[in-house]
């Protein structure tokens, strides 16, 4: 898989590669991806090196193709550049893949919002970048169990409507537009912001039904 802004060019120095990953929600509200394109820039990353997925990240890195691409396409001495940790991950093991593939070709993962002394102490940061992944994938899970518990008191309560859909006879009909016109299944999501398993709930949906 190319990436969309990869170019055939044979670099003779280290290339910065930027990373930026917004959710749907971050997405359809627009805050997030100009902020951090912004820091990437600033951070000497040129912008024709910036590559952008609208994914979860708690999901791992073979269900993001833009990042797995990216890192397959990385070399020795370049460099990963993300704004925060959790751009890359909320999920430790998938952080630790990632940033294993990276060492292994001798090429870097850069976190804006940490420490740059790579050099200096790498053992440190090793540690504490480990920790914080852990931090961000218990934070994530603690959310799940709060946002469960809400749901589970809310039906005790009879005060649980239910999650709102997505699936308008609007977004069915966009949806399948896009398909007959041979859209894949992922480039619609992007399209459209939304998850593949809600894109395939709406090409099985009939507007009838609704």
């Amino acid at each position: 898989m190319l990436l969309h802004n990869e170019t055939t060019c044979n670099f003779a120095t280290p290339v910065k590669y930027g990373y930026i990953r917004v959710s749907s929600k971050e997405q359809a509200a627009n805050f997030s991806l100009d902020s951090q394109k912004n820091e990437l820039i600033s951070f000497g990353v040129s912008e024709k090196l910036i590559f952008n997925e609208v994914a979860s990240a708690t999901k791992g890195l073979e269900a993001r193709p833009i990042l797995n691409s990216l890192v397959a396409t990385i070399k020795a001495g370049d460099s990963l550049v993300v704004t925060k940790l959790d751009r890359v991950s909320r999920n430790t093991l998938t952080f630790l893949t990632i940033r294993s593939l990276l060492k292994k070709k001798s090429a870097n993962l850069v976190v804006l919002d940490m420490p740059q002394d790579y050099d200096a102490n790498l053992a440190s940061h090793e540690l504490s970048s480990t920790l914080l992944a852990a931090v961000a994938e218990f934070e994530s899970l603690r959310r799940v169990e709060r946002q469960q518990q809400g749901i589970a008191l809310a039906k005790q309560q009879n005060k649980y409507l239910g999650r709102k859909t997505v699936i308008s006879p609007q977004f069915i009909h966009t949806v399948k537009d896009y398909k007959n016109r041979g859209i894949s299944v992922t480039d619609i999501a992007k399209l459209t912001g939304k998850c593949r398993s809600t894109i395939y709930k709406a090409l099985k949906t009939d507007i009838i039904s609704l």
